[in-house]
């Protein structure tokens, strides 16, 4: 709080001790003084009786000790520590964080609805799933009128949240030093309050500088406030995902055997949870380090055909959100035709319609002081496994398949979280024929064997969160180093 200089650095260090009894307080300033070396000033109507055991402690801490039962202060001036009665001093603090606001949210949702409406003598429909019933009308247009009733529901799990952060400290500081909120002048880049006591509170967001003017214990308060912020929001978490696609063979129909893969081999592996017993789907722990990756998909090769989708890493803040996003934007043509009253054909269109689909994942995560890390994870895998055709044969649009799961989990720091049992029935086609032959239009189809193969796909997803520290940072760039130089091939020249 009281800056310190050359002049009275050596008070800071040595230590004593005092034990007193009923004694005058000028007088034990004086004492003080006079052992120590540093100069201790006391204004004229400081006075009292003094009765304390005080042992091995500095100038600054035993003044503490005698002089705030009393109601006194002190105040370290040019090296002068001058004691008085609490006065309102001015200290600036910094604190280094973005200034705007950040909103998210997440959202799982199935609807169901049932459409029918009437425009221009066209009619159509759309049927989904639904549970809560809405009715709605809709007008017609081009001098004509038509009904249509919407019934519509949605089951949906939606995540939402606003980081504010600033707001959050100004209404802390403001309680922390007024008693409540509410009385100051916010503007878009600061906030500034004072009251007729001449307290104040001044801050500009943009620069991080708040100023502030209270009694010297209100101030050390608000300097342990403000940097228990700055390090709760500064921890910064490393998240390595691994997204890897499994089909299943025969024996394996109801998902992986985590009991065999944990089991595989000479690398045992280890769940970092009691699951009694060990489920073969769900969400769970399971103790990997980076070298035993590979033989955790040695192990799954054994059950299924292993296609690792993608392996991201990205780093987050404390309690913000980290998206990924590896997306294709797949084109379905939409034909719109348009008739008059009497069901001539006025005008035909074709539109483009953009289907977006891949791999989305969201994770939000919470550090605790004790390392621990909560995770809200929502993964969203999407892709399009066939084409729907219009009766007409005009218009097209994508069937996609889509696994998803919102969930949220807690993990100590390098321990894996694994996402499993999300299975699909894939029908993969396989052509076959005669080349040459097979490829003449119309005739062609004669010369051609065209097969289905229906089988079980099960995604999995390995989510490793780290604090990231210089010890851990060392590690990651110790385990890519040795990542890279495994890729490294030696080159031959060839004859």
């Amino acid at each position: 709080m009281e800056e310190k200089n050359e002049s009275n650095a050596k008070e800071s260090e040595e230590i004593y001790s005092l034990s007193v009894k009923n004694s005058d307080l000028r007088d034990i300033l004086f004492l003080l003084s006079l052992e120590s070396g540093v100069t201790i000033t006391a204004d004229k109507d400081v006075e009292g009786k003094v009765t304390a055991d005080v042992r091995d402690k500095t100038i600054r801490e035993i003044l503490t000790a005698i002089l705030n039962p009393l109601g006194y202060s002190f105040v370290n001036e040019e090296g002068i520590f001058r004691v008085g009665k609490p006065k309102l001093i001015s200290e600036t603090f910094f604190l280094n964080y973005i200034k705007d606001k950040r909103t998210s949210s997440s959202t799982m949702n199935a609807a169901i609805s049932e459409y029918g409406n009437s425009t221009n003598g066209a009619v159509g429909s759309n049927i989904n799933l639904n549970i809560s019933p809405t009715t709605s009308t809709a007008n017609g247009s081009n001098g004509s009128s038509g009904t249509g009733s919407t019934q519509q529901g949605n089951v949906s799990v939606t995540t939402s949240g606003t980081s504010d952060f600033w707001s959050e400290v100004i209404r802390g500081l403001e309680v922390m030093i007024f008693g409540d909120v509410g009385g100051g002048q916010k503007t878009e880049g600061g906030f500034s309050r004072g009251d007729k006591t001449g307290k104040k509170l001044v801050i500009n967001e943009l620069a991080g500088v708040i100023y502030v003017v209270d009694y010297p214990d209100n101030l050390a308060h608000i300097k342990s406030f403000l940097d228990d912020i700055e390090r709760s929001v500064k921890r910064q978490v490393l998240i390595q995902a691994q997204i890897v696609e499994v089909t299943l063979d025969g024996n394996y129909s109801f998902g992986l055997d985590w009991n065999a893969i944990v089991n595989y081999g000479s690398s045992k592996l280890s769940f970092a949870q009691s699951l009694v017993p060990v489920p073969p789907t769900g969400v769970f722990q399971i103790s990997l380090t980076s070298n035993k990756y590979n033989a955790l998909l040695d192990a799954m090769k054994e059950q299924g055909q292993v296609n690792t989708l993608s392996s991201p890493k990205i780093s987050t803040l404390n309690n913000q959100r980290a998206v990924i996003k590896l997306t294709t934007n797949e084109v379905s043509w939409i034909t719109n035709t348009v008739f008059n009253a009497q069901g001539l054909l006025l005008q035909t269109s074709t539109n483009p319609q953009i289907n977006e689909v891949g791999i989305f994942l969201d994770v939000t995560p919470q550090v605790a002081e004790n390392g621990m890390i909560t995770m809200q994870i929502h993964p969203s895998i999407s892709e399009e496994s066939s084409v729907s055709v219009s009766p007409d044969g005009h218009s097209n649009m994508p069937v996609i398949d889509v696994r998803e799961v919102d969930t949220m989990v807690a993990v100590p720091s390098g321990k894996t979280i694994v996402i499993a049992g999300l299975i699909i029935d894939k029908i993969t086609e396989s052509k076959r024929g005669v080349p040459v032959l097979g490829d003449i239009p119309v005739v062609g189809t004669i010369f051609n064997n065209i097969s289905q193969v229906k089988s079980k796909v099960e995604l999995v997803i390995f989510l490793t969160p780290y604090i990231m520290n210089e010890k851990s940072i060392e590690e990651i760039r110790k385990e890519h180093e040795q990542r890279l130089s495994n890729t490294i091939k030696k080159f031959e020249a060839v004859p």
